[in-house]
């Protein structure tokens, strides 16, 4: 099933600000990559996956992919079957959800799943982010000129205290040039990343509840995956 009545508003995120970038850990799977500078000090090398926190109750429903796109809606905006998203199983990484666009033209669109979830702040207090991703390609020279145009990017829709419907977004890309540093951060390719927010509602100050959660790629060709994405408190 495809859903496209929220593609709009999830490419518009590129204009929320996140309050700076949290903490990514870098790590090839099967193998560790050295450590790099993040702007929330040194990242740590590590396997795929290794370093996931399974405890505690979990929001997202099969974030893991092992039952492949189950709770989960299709968001496709290319043309011409230029985009593809299948789930595959890793031997080192477990089940992975394989982002590819292709003969874009240098046109961009987005590829991706979308799951409605209901979190709220006074209930639950902290609430943990976390995912593990990998660019294996990408075309486009940089974010684009579109509010972020990245090969992974994660997306959360939310309430603020007056009703407001909003979107914050964080995108991970291997080109080098950044429009929208506060919302897209570059990558080594070829690498699995873990992305951690220790608190979503203290990133996303003005959010007293999470209602949505999208993840994909958009832009011009690319290849990404992802796996282990969760939303989680204790």
């Amino acid at each position: 099933m495809k859903r496209k009545k929220r593609v709009g508003f999830i490419l518009a995120a590129g204009a929320a600000l996140a309050a700076g970038l949290p903490a990514l850990l870098a790590g090839g799977c099967g193998g560790n990559q050295p450590t790099i500078n993040t702007s929330t000090g040194i990242a740590a090398a590590g396997y795929c996956g290794e370093d996931i926190d399974t405890t505690g109750h979990q929001y997202i429903t099969n974030g893991t992919f092992e039952a492949g796109t189950t709770g989960w809606q299709i968001i496709d905006t290319g043309q011409n079957h230029t985009n593809t998203l299948t789930t595959v199983s890793d031997t080192s990484c477990g089940d992975e959800l394989v982002l590819t666009r292709q003969d874009s033209k240098n046109a961009p669109a987005l590829i991706g799943l979308t799951q409605d979830v209901r979190i709220d702040k006074d209930v639950v207090g902290k609430l943990k982010l976390q995912m593990v991703l990998i660019v294996d390609h990408q075309d486009e020279p940089s974010d684009g000129n579109l509010g972020g145009d990245t090969p992974v990017f994660i997306t959360l829709d939310y309430k603020d205290a007056a009703g407001g419907t909003k979107s914050w977004s964080h995108g991970f890309q291997t080109a080098s040039t950044i429009n929208y540093p506060h919302r897209d951060q570059k990558i080594t390719p070829n690498y699995w990343y873990t992305y951690n927010v220790e608190d979503v509602f203290s990133l996303i100050p003005d959010a007293v509840s999470i209602t949505d959660v999208a993840i994909g790629g958009s832009g011009w060709n690319f290849t990404s995956r992802v796996s282990h994405v969760g939303l989680s408190s204790k």
